[in-house]
């Protein structure tokens, strides 16, 4: 470790950001700052000793902060996963979830040839976004060829998102960063489950609100108990349980809060919001009051003039907004978000300045920061909100982040033409089709785990990073199709790196931390201002609610789970595909821990176990998604919420 100032305070700083203060969570940041290597994994306990072990750079494969960690190999097995634990943590799936890569002792000729001739006979590939951009770049140069349909279904959403949002915002992309977010003074999250969609988002606002001091407020329809103690016991965090689907009044609220210079369809419509309401509140009233006391020694009468103060009830004006109602807020919640907001800009400015010119001197100080999470990507409306966020965007003095949803959602995005609809013959890239390439082993023809292959992401940040093999494959990759499928010669994939974004080569690609803080990783896009359209924005909310014998469920996965390669990794098993419910929920439903439960809704019916997960509030349940063997996928149609009943077995 060294032994820099700067990396001994941060270790220390590490030291006092708890991620839940009731049990450990299994992340290893414990074994990563330990600084005489006394704690370490279970797993790598008497296997090895770590100078025995090669370091090999890469980057995180399951999910897109693509933060930089080490494989640590000896005689090609994976011992373990490293970070530099002073300038960027890890979730416990990166740490833990290496364990599996797809062994394959030799290469198949008849499995190949029947590969390129689905390929060549197929009308879809259908895909994840667990691939590099390297492999994304030749599934478009096949689309182009056969005249085919690309099908990723978070990508195609994502794209999408980033179309509406630059008609708006006037940008090609979201501004924020991860380091933004680290720095920033007011930091907003909505529609984002950050325990478990962005654990690096959510580490963000946690060291924010803990050692700067700064203010958060976090939406979103599941209470997250271990959220509302950030900070010191909660002081600098407001959480709110919206409603779901209520992420377009939150914008609108939003803008009516911070915005400035709004379009006039905007600020009408935010008028029609407010309504003027009373109400009483007690205030200290200073009286001086007169008192005739009698001098002991004199005997004198003596009028003396005293301060005391009073409590007076009195009724006063002020602007309520409807938005609140449809929300799910309250008038203390508004009350909350006053007081904070007073605070990090300024009494003075607040009472003195128009909204243009707090927004003139906010922007300035650029720290303000807006998280958009998965909730809205897949909202029935998600359109809408795109504009909405690109008003912010432009509008406001926040910086926007927005989490690709899987590793490399944002490269695939950028890289491929996509496909909505899927149609005829399909071939399926860790995906299930008529035929199928699979880094599960699982498939027709076997294809390399991405702790197997060398190329690119583009994580979180907008920054294209590369990742290296840390472990050998001897079968075919998707390179080898392609060559004979359009007849080239590529000997290795990574020579398509040249190829796309900023054109440099794989191996010029750096991939460290400097000592001094400075982040030697690939290289930042180039983000281009695009043409504004005149695109409207819809008002009304279509809320999801919960009728008679009804439940809510979120598709959402434990904190170390987040795909199907997670699943199968030896080191995070503890987690299951469950229903994961409240303590009130479990009260409600009158069932214990082991209990089976029927999950009943128009798609499907599954019988899954129950298990109760401490630091979730409120009548919403989640139901993991991680494991593709167990269809709860059924359960939810394109959005991350679900009616269903709920029946003890």
């Amino acid at each position: 470790m060294p032994k820099d100032a700067y990396a001994m305070w941060n270790k220390l700083n590490k030291n006092i950001i708890s991620f839940e203060e009731d049990k450990c969570i299994d992340c290893g940041e414990c074994i990563s700052v330990c600084p005489v290597g006394a704690l370490v994994s279970s797993d790598f306990q008497y296997k090895s000793n770590s100078w025995e072990l090669t370091k090999i750079p890469a980057s995180n494969p399951y999910s897109s902060d693509c933060s930089l960690i080490y494989y640590e190999v000896k005689q090609e097995k994976i011992f373990r996963v490293t970070n530099d634990s002073h300038y960027t943590s890890l979730s416990g799936a990166a740490r833990f979830g290496f364990d599996y890569s797809n062994l394959v002792e030799q290469k198949d000729q008849n499995k190949f040839e029947l590969a390129v001739k689905s390929i060549k006979e197929c009308d879809t590939i259908i895909f994840n976004s667990f691939i590099t951009n390297e492999e994304a770049y030749i599934l478009q140069l096949l689309k182009d060829k056969l005249n085919i349909k690309l099908v990723n279904n978070d990508a195609f959403k994502y794209k999408k998102f980033f179309a509406e949002y630059s008609k708006t915002s006037g940008k090609e992309l979201y501004s924020g960063t991860l380091n933004d977010a680290h720095n920033g003074k007011l930091l907003i999250s909505v529609g984002s489950y950050l325990k478990s969609d962005a654990p690096s988002v959510k580490y963000a606002f946690n060291n924010a609100i803990t050692i700067n001091k700064a203010f958060g407020v976090y939406f979103h329809p599941m209470g997250d108990k271990h959220i509302e103690g950030f900070g010191k016991l909660g002081k600098n965090i407001i959480t709110a349980n919206n409603k779901p689907f209520s992420e377009d009044a939150i914008l609108y609220f939003i803008l009516d809060h911070f915005g400035m210079n709004l379009p006039d369809d905007i600020a009408d419509y935010l008028e029609t919001q407010k309504e003027t309401r009373t109400k009483s509140v007690i205030e200290n009233v200073k009286e001086n009051v007169v008192e005739t006391i009698i001098d002991e020694e004199t005997g004198e009468k003596v009028e003396k003039t005293k301060v005391v103060i009073k409590k007076v009830t009195k009724e006063i004006e002020y602007t309520y907004s409807k938005l609140l109602d449809v929300i799910g807020a309250d008038e203390d919640f508004l009350n909350t978000i006053d007081t904070m907001s007073s605070t990090v800009f300024g009494t003075y400015l607040l009472e003195n300045c128009d909204n243009g010119d707090i927004g003139d001197i906010i922007t300035k100080s650029d720290k303000y920061i807006l998280v958009i999470g998965e909730d809205c990507i897949n909202h029935p409306n998600s359109s809408n909100i795109a504009r909405l966020v690109g008003l912010v965007e432009k509008h406001t003095p926040f910086k926007i982040i927005v989490p690709p949803t899987k590793t490399n959602t944002l490269g695939v995005s950028l890289l491929c033409d996509l496909d909505e609809e899927v149609s005829g013959k399909t071939v399926g890239l860790n995906e299930n089709a008529d035929f199928i390439l699979s880094a599960l082993g699982d498939g027709d023809i076997d294809m390399p785990t991405l702790n197997q292959q060398e190329g690119t992401f583009v994580n979180i940040n907008k920054t294209v990073v590369p990742t290296n093999a840390a472990l050998p494959y001897n079968g075919y990759v998707l390179n080898d199709l392609a060559n004979y499928i359009l007849n080239t010669d590529v000997k290795n994939t990574i020579e398509y790196s040249k190829l796309i974004f900023k054109g440099i080569e794989f191996d010029n690609l750096d991939n460290y931390f400097a000592n001094d803080l400075t982040e030697h990783r690939g290289y930042d896009l180039e983000l281009l201002d695009v043409q504004e359209e005149d695109s409207k924005t819809e008002c009304e909310c279509n809320i999801l609610e919960a009728q008679d014998n009804e439940y809510i469920i979120y598709n959402g996965n434990p904190i170390n789970q987040f795909n199907e390669f997670t699943a199968v990794a030896k080191q995070l098993k503890d987690e299951t595909v469950s229903l994961y419910i409240s303590s009130a929920t479990k009260e409600k439903l009158q069932v214990e821990v082991g209990d089976k439960i029927e999950l009943i809704n128009e798609n499907i019916t599954l019988i899954l176990d129950i298990k109760i997960d401490d630091s979730l509030t409120g009548d919403i349940s989640y139901v993991p998604t991680f494991d593709r063997r167990i269809k709860t996928i059924n359960l939810f149609d394109d959005t991350k919420f679900s009616k269903v009943k709920i029946k003890k077995v």
